[in-house]
């Protein structure tokens, strides 16, 4: 993935298939499906408060 296309999927302008996933997701060293999940903070609740 070129720096470029990480841009325009950060930003929104370009869709994030499953094989980005996986490259981002290598790159991060965590498995795929983390990035799917919501972000737990450390006090237990994800972002939206839950």
């Amino acid at each position: 993935m070129t720096n470029i296309a990480l841009s325009r999927t950060e930003r929104a302008r370009r869709r994030c298939d499953v094989d980005d996933l996986v490259v981002i997701a290598a790159v991060l060293g965590v498995p795929p499906a983390t990035l799917l999940l919501p972000f737990a903070s450390s006090s237990g609740t994800d972002r939206e408060g839950r």
